[in-house]
Formats: C-alpha cells, structure tokens, sequence
C-alpha cells in the first residue's frame, strides 16, 4: 500500500509542477514577470515556475522511491494518471474548456489504469 501511495505522490505533485510552470509562463508571457526580455531568464524568476519545478524534483525523488519496489511495466503506466490530473486541474483552476473528447480520453486512461492495477 505504501509503494501505491509514494506512486500517487508522485504523480500528483507532477501535476501540480504543470498546473505551476503554466501559471508561471503566463505571468511571463503577460509581462508580469521581466527577465530583461529573455525568455528563459524571465521563467527561472517567476516564483511558480521556481515553484514548479521543485515540485517536479520531490515528485522525481519519491519516483526513484516507486520504481525501487515496482516493476516499471507496472509503475511507468501509472504516470498516466498525471494526464487525469492535469485535465481535473487545468478545468477547475485555469478554467480551460474540457471538450467531450477529452472528457472521453480521460475515462480511457481511467479504465486502462484500472486494468493494470487489477493485474498487479
């Protein structure tokens, strides 16, 4: 059960790394964010892209963590759950439109995870 949970940490901080870094790169493309005009430099200013890919590095510690006790057949298919997370994310906080195909993707992804899960 712990191995599940350091997988879902993972994933879930992955996601928000995302929803983070596009927060971020907003702000830099509105100019609320000035890196002298450079692009690169203006994100690594940004707090939420800074923020962003910190989260991005814990999620990859506890990754290391799950793929010492999960076989990467079973684990690397789980990052697709971050997919999931990033559509619920981007609708509910970025107010970004969710079409029915996409609606239709996701619960693809949910049916295959559960396949996986069930043949662990």
């Amino acid at each position: 059960m712990g191995t599940w949970l350091l997988a879902l940490a993972s994933i879930g901080l992955s996601a928000v790394a995302q929803l983070l870094m596009k927060i971020g790169m907003t702000a830099v493309r509105s100019g609320a964010v000035s890196g002298g005009g450079s692009l690169l430099v203006a994100a690594f200013l940004s707090p939420h892209v800074l923020a962003g890919l910190a989260a991005y590095g814990i999620s990859a510690i506890l990754w290391l963590l799950v793929l010492s006790r999960l076989p990467l057949s079973l684990a690397y298919p789980l990052v697709s759950l971050g997919f999931i997370a990033v559509v619920i994310l981007s609708a509910l906080i970025l107010h970004e439109p969710v079409s029915a195909i996409r609606m239709a993707a996701v619960a693809l992804i949910v049916c295959g995870v559960l396949i996986l899960g069930l043949s662990a």
